[in-house]
């Protein structure tokens, strides 16, 4: 019992993530990843932490368009992910001026 991933990973728990990813890669028929390869996976197959944001010219965050998700999940991944990076660049600019 489980999902296609803990069946076909049953030694999951060490190394998850990059077998996940290696998983992830697979299932959208590439061949097993490098790391040097940056193969693009979609964003419901991504961390919230590790979506990247582009930035605008004054150098803050810029929401991408959800039209370009079609997914609620994938939706909600990149809010998440938007909302942890403007806070972790908040946070840290905090700190560098509090010490």
């Amino acid at each position: 019992m489980g999902n296609p991933f803990t069946s076909s990973c049953p030694d999951w728990k060490e190394g998850t993530y990059e077998k996940f990813t290696d998983w992830a890669v697979k299932q959208f028929g590439h061949s097993e990843s490098d790391p040097d390869d940056e193969v693009e996976l979609p964003v419901h197959m991504k961390k919230a932490k590790d979506i990247v944001f582009e930035r605008n010219k004054r150098g803050r965050l810029i929401l991408p368009p959800m039209s370009d998700y079609r997914k609620v999940k994938q939706k909600q991944r990149v809010i998440r992910g938007y909302i942890g990076a403007v806070y972790r660049e908040t946070c840290s600019f905090l700190f560098f001026f509090s010490v």
